[in-house]
């Protein structure tokens, strides 16, 4: 069985530098893969090539955000989903 968070503890690893240096990470990385996009280089030979490429991105951006933007509630209903 796992354990519930404390609200506690998650508002503590909220603000521990290694979080806050994580999070920041990921909100550049979303940044960059923004940039990249308006400069044209998710743009391949072909139809098809450009949309993977450009479903790769929107993938690799929503994951960045899903994870900066996790809430404890959202991370003990996974817990619970998980057991």
């Amino acid at each position: 069985m796992n354990e519930q968070v404390s609200q506690e503890l998650w508002d503590s690893w909220l603000l521990h530098p290694v979080t806050q240096a994580l999070r920041k990470l990921l909100h550049r990385r979303q940044e960059e893969l923004k940039e990249q996009w308006a400069a044209g280089q998710f743009t391949d030979m072909g139809q098809f090539g450009t949309a993977i490429l450009n479903a790769k991105a929107i993938g690799n951006c929503e994951a960045y955000e899903r994870v900066e933007q996790l809430e404890l509630i959202e991370l003990n209903e996974e817990q619970e989903d998980g057991e």
